[in-house]
């Protein structure tokens, strides 16, 4: 992922890079995010900070990548939840809105980049991506959920797993 980051800061779907695909099929948050989540979770798993601080500067890269790419604080393209079974046939996704998944998995990546920021000693960046994800939850929440319903998007699974399972349901939000 390293080697095939842009100088953008994409970490495309397909790494290494052989070929060169176009849309959500190169540029998809919810793939992407493996340089972020990746090395996340082999510290959480072995404890050897070695391999936060060898992927530090792709995972910032890559969050300041999203960020660029984000309007309002959210990302509305990737793949989305790729190949749901819904009324259709399986592809792009049928039953959870545009923006839901993406928007989620880059929240998920500002909370670990800030995790890891503060491991390794760079509290400047811990805070301001611990400020940035904030701001991403709330308008995930302004967006996304519904208070008549006190469901994300149309209610599917996926939206609603993604909003519980990356943090970002708003415990401050009261159903109507």
């Amino acid at each position: 992922m390293m080697q095939s980051q842009t100088p953008e800061g994409l970490i495309p779907d397909i790494a290494p890079e052989y070929t060169v695909f176009e849309g959500g099929f190169r540029d998809s948050p919810e793939w992407g995010s493996s340089g972020i989540i990746l090395p996340w979770y082999a510290y959480e798993w072995y404890g050897d900070k070695r391999v936060l601080e060898a992927s530090y500067a792709m995972m910032k890269s890559y969050a300041g990548y999203l960020e660029k790419s984000s309007k309002d604080h959210l990302l509305k393209f990737g793949l989305g939840d790729w190949y749901d079974i819904g009324p259709n046939p399986p592809g792009v996704s049928q039953l959870t809105p545009p923006g839901i998944t993406s928007t989620a998995i880059y929240y998920y990546d500002l909370t670990i980049l800030s995790r890891v920021a503060s491991l390794l000693g760079k509290d400047p960046d811990a805070a301001y991506y611990k400020e940035l994800g904030g701001e991403v939850k709330d308008a995930f929440n302004l967006a996304f959920f519904n208070v008549k319903t006190a469901q994300y998007g149309t209610g599917s699974q996926t939206a609603n797993a993604m909003a519980v399972y990356m943090g970002l349901v708003d415990r401050r939000i009261k159903r109507r």
